[in-house]
């Protein structure tokens, strides 16, 4: 009796202490996730849901399990059973945690630090789980500076920089799944906050969040801009000011061309061999009547990423902000080489030698 006795206290002596450590690593793990989260204010307290399944797909996202945790990547975090936001933590059952992160940057280095993360909560060693738990704080960090509403900011003061957007002319729109973020019109684009944004649906172009400021208006490039998602499935669109932009269209009947150029190496689909071939379109009073004279030329030039609007400046796309931004750049630099060229009387003409 005194063995059997014996042998129900060690079982359970033995459970305690399973279910203590168990504990224990679930609490280091979701503490360890305060700061970072905190970083993009969001909290770790959200609703139960109940009937999440490994490879549930959820409004584009995954649901990735890992051992007792699990996290959700997903551009917009929403699903069938309930409304979820960012940061929240939601108990699949008694096992499993999962935690909401919206990764907007598509950047597989960030997702496999965060399951590493998710991985870490399994782990008997603290100090692993520790190290692996700082993974996240330059993960969500970098997610938090690559989100549109920190990242059109930033590019609109470097575009300012550059001449491309002064005197509140030009602007920048960037895609995050299905919801489309746009700078305001008419204001001073160095300037511009994170909640001055508006953020359109893609599919309807109805507004689904206003900035603060009531007074600001969505930016009146905004048709030519959806033109970029509806033809192209782009990722981001930008409208400069350029006057290198504007110079070449006052150089150039129809069509800008230029072949046999380093930087041709950064529009998509090309390279030194290739030449470029960049539609131009007549401009209007109103930059929304733009629209239908650029998505002609985009149906006519289905293979270009820019088109340029005379007198007025250009505007480019690419599947992703970073592809946007370099393309604008590289098309930036063969505008200018352009212009110089024709003003230096240099025949630009490729000949073998």
């Amino acid at each position: 009796g005194i063995n059997a006795e014996y042998g129900i206290v060690s079982l359970l002596h033995q459970e305690c202490r399973s279910v203590f450590f168990k504990c224990r690593r679930r609490h280091r793990f979701l503490s360890q996730l305060d700061q970072p989260l905190a970083a993009l204010g969001l909290e770790r307290d959200g609703p139960v849901v109940s009937d999440l399944q490994k490879g549930d797909a959820l409004s584009g996202g995954l649901l990735t399990t890992s051992g007792s945790a699990a996290l959700l990547l997903s551009d917009n975090v929403s699903t069938r059973a309930a409304s979820l936001s960012a940061g929240s933590l939601l108990v699949v059952d008694d096992e499993a945690k999962v935690i909401v992160v919206a990764c907007t940057t598509g950047d597989d280095c960030c997702i496999q630090r965060l399951k590493r993360v998710a991985a870490s909560a399994t782990t008997t060693n603290a100090d692993a789980a520790s190290d692996d738990a700082t993974l996240i704080d330059a993960a969500v960090l970098r997610a938090k500076a690559e989100h549109p509403e920190q990242l059109i900011p930033a590019l609109c003061r470097q575009f300012y920089q550059l001449g491309w957007v002064t005197g509140t002319g030009g602007g920048i729109s960037v895609r995050v799944g299905e919801q489309v973020y746009i700078a305001p019109s008419g204001v001073q684009k160095e300037r511009i906050a994170h909640d001055d944004l508006f953020v359109l649906d893609r599919a309807t172009q109805n507004v689904l969040q206003r900035p603060r400021n009531v007074a600001l208006k969505p930016s009146a490039c905004t048709p030519l801009f959806f033109n970029a998602y509806e033809l192209y499935d782009a990722g981001a669109c930008i409208h400069t000011h350029s006057k290198w932009a504007m110079l070449v269209t006052m150089a150039y009947d129809t069509e800008f061309r230029i072949s046999h150029q380093e930087m041709i190496k950064g529009i998509n689909g090309l390279g030194y061999l290739d030449e470029l071939v960049v539609p131009i379109i007549e401009n209007t009073p109103s930059e929304a009547d733009l629209r239908d004279s650029m998505r002609d030329a985009m149906i006519r030039y289905p293979k270009a990423t820019a088109v340029l609007v005379r007198r007025h400046g250009v505007y480019v796309y690419g599947k992703t902000w970073i592809n946007a931004k370099t393309q604008c750049e590289c098309y930036d630099y063969l505008f200018e080489a352009a212009i110089r060229m024709k003003q230096l009387a240099i025949d630009d003409t490729f000949k073998e030698k």
